[in-house]
């Protein structure tokens, strides 16, 4: 029997957005298969970024994926006990989904059941595949993009140093960001959450993002990247990343001015670390309860 297939995801300006971006794009990859997903937010400030109309209410015999930074367990005890297939993405719950996917499993964490983890499972959108990659060419141009809502603004105080360093600036406000640098000068161009996001990174010669999805589309592009954690669990990813020097450094206390040696050192080096295959990997596990 045919199953329909609804995800639920969450975020606001607390969580950031990663988790409902990356909804999205799990949501437009279903769909171009015709398996005719549904997507809806667990709050309205989740629910202002997806498309209209949305589910209202899940369906009989679904399989229901769920992708939110807060405790799930209530939700994953109603589908279950509803009879439908539940796959939690990075959301844990004190019940046991069919399946847990996880793209980087913390120290803490213990999923109930059965799980699969790794960065093989994130999750790179279309606008980022198109692209041909720009290879670094100076150490110039610095890209700053501390996720969807920069929930502890920490652009003000990177944005000043790297301007007092010589560095021009391309700095991203994200959809939920409520605060950041206001300064004006002619090394910073300020861009409220872009369309052309995808280029703007990939004509920055490096990059300084967060933990979360900003960091692999980062690695993708191979830029030499530098990571300021908002979050313990973007903190155990940076510093993984940063023990196998895949990254420039983590955190404000690491800052320094990056010579042209130095991120050329870098280039390159996550390739492969993060392909384009997160999306199918993801979706050969859902097909798995169609």
């Amino acid at each position: 029997m045919t199953r329909a297939i609804s995800i639920l995801c969450d975020g606001n300006d607390k969580v950031g957005y990663g988790h409902i971006r990356r909804s999205l794009s799990l949501f437009n990859f279903l769909k171009a298969l015709d398996l005719v997903p549904s997507i809806k937010g667990l709050s309205a400030d989740a629910q202002k970024f997806l498309p209209k109309p949305v589910i209202e209410k899940v369906k009989e015999n679904t399989i229901v994926v769920i992708d939110s930074p807060n405790d799930v367990s209530l939700l994953v005890k109603e589908h279950l006990d509803s009879g439908h297939r539940v796959i939690c993405l990075d959301s844990f719950s004190i019940y046991k989904p069919d399946l847990t996917i996880l793209t980087f499993k913390h120290p803490h964490q213990s999923p109930k059941g059965r799980f699969v983890s790794g960065l093989k499972y994130a999750i790179i959108r279309d606008e980022f595949k198109v692209l041909t990659i720009n290879k670094v060419k100076s150490n110039k141009t610095v890209l700053v993009a501390i996720g969807g809502a920069d929930v502890k603004n920490q652009c003000a105080d990177i944005v000043p140093l790297l301007l007092d360093w010589g560095y021009r600036v391309n700095l991203i406000s994200g959809p939920l960001t409520l605060s950041s640098t206001t300064e004006k000068h002619p090394n910073l161009d300020i861009f409220h959450n872009p369309r052309n996001f995808p280029e703007i990174m990939n004509k920055s010669d490096w990059c300084i993002v967060n933990g979360g999805g900003c960091l692999f589309e980062s690695l993708y592009l191979n830029k030499p990247t530098y990571v300021f954690p908002q979050s313990q669990n973007e903190e155990n990813i940076a510093h993984y990343l940063s023990e196998k020097k895949l990254v420039l450094g983590v955190g404000l206390d690491n800052l320094q001015p990056f010579s042209f040696e130095a991120l050329l050192a870098h280039h390159d080096i996550a390739v492969r670390i993060i392909d384009e295959q997160g999306l199918q990997r993801i979706t050969e596990h859902i097909k798995e309860f169609l």
